[in-house]
């Protein structure tokens, strides 16, 4: 896409006061990305390689964040049968892009494409975020503090504290023990109602 027409697309959803999201998948998407002011990447793009510290520092200075998905890389290229040896450096090259922009001070938040591919468990993309560097404390910022931040209700949720939208997710085991924990969810609290308990 041309970059003065993702510019455009992007000031009708600014204008509305809406995020702009990107479905970036190599470095010419990348770039346009950037040109366009785009807020958020629904994707890490793998296909581009590691990221230069030039292009980490501009997405750090200009506030964009990532969603990684990497599990739904790591699925789709299993479906092409190719050689576990190429998933495991193409999936790489994203777990290293994910690792620059949080060792930079960027923003990343918890995804996984779930619907668009059928894998519905979280355990294994928090599985490869761990494998890319982040210690549980940085995942859970992936799911609370930085989007609440990256999405301007940081002072609504996100954090437990007297005021806050009272939605809550207790974990039935420890996440410092393992990044899998996130996903072993015992209740959910909605606006301080249980949506959900662990059968």
């Amino acid at each position: 896409m041309d970059a003065s027409v993702a510019r455009a697309i992007g000031k009708v959803a600014r204008d509305r006061g809406q995020p702009v999201f990107a479905h970036a998948t190599d470095a010419g998407g990348l770039v346009v990305a950037l040109q366009a002011g785009v807020d958020v990447l629904a994707h890490a793009t793998p296909a581009a390689g590691p990221w230069s510290p030039s292009t980490v520092s501009r997405l750090v200075r200009e506030e964009m964040a990532l969603v990684p998905t990497l599990a739904m890389f790591e699925i789709e290229i299993r479906r092409e049968h190719v050689p576990e040896a190429v998933v495991r450096r193409f999936v790489g090259a994203a777990q290293s892009q994910v690792s620059m922009l949080q060792a930079a001070g960027g923003s990343v938040l918890f995804g996984t494409d779930a619907g668009y591919i059928d894998q519905y468990d979280t355990s294994r993309e928090l599985q490869l975020l761990a494998g890319a560097g982040m210690g549980w404390r940085q995942l859970l910022a992936t799911l609370t503090t930085t989007p609440a931040r990256v999405f301007g209700e940081d002072g609504e949720r996100g954090r437990v504290a007297p005021g806050l939208v009272a939605d809550l997710v207790a974990l039935d085991s420890d996440p410092a023990r393992g990044a899998e924990a996130f996903a072993d969810v015992a209740w959910t609290v909605r606006a301080g109602e249980v949506i959900y308990r662990k059968p």
